[in-house]
This record gives structure tokens, sequence and C-alpha cells, in this order.
């Protein structure tokens, strides 16, 4: 599997969606909001 595929593969999106849900979306450390 190639890096892009698996970068934007439907298991990796979803967790990175609930990183950001259980963040409520704040900052990082470089201080950009989503």
């Amino acid at each position: 599997m190639e890096l892009l595929e698996q970068i934007l593969s439907n298991q990796n999106m979803n967790e990175a969606y609930l990183r950001v849900y259980k963040n409520k979306g704040t900052s990082g450390g470089d201080g950009v909001t989503v």
C-alpha cells in the first residue's frame, strides 16, 4: 500500500477525526485551530 493510501485510509481518517473531536478542535502545539 502506498503512503498516501495509508494516510487517506478510512481507518486513519476516522482515528484522526476522533482525536480532534475529543480535543474539541482546540489548537495544538503550533497554535492552529481546526
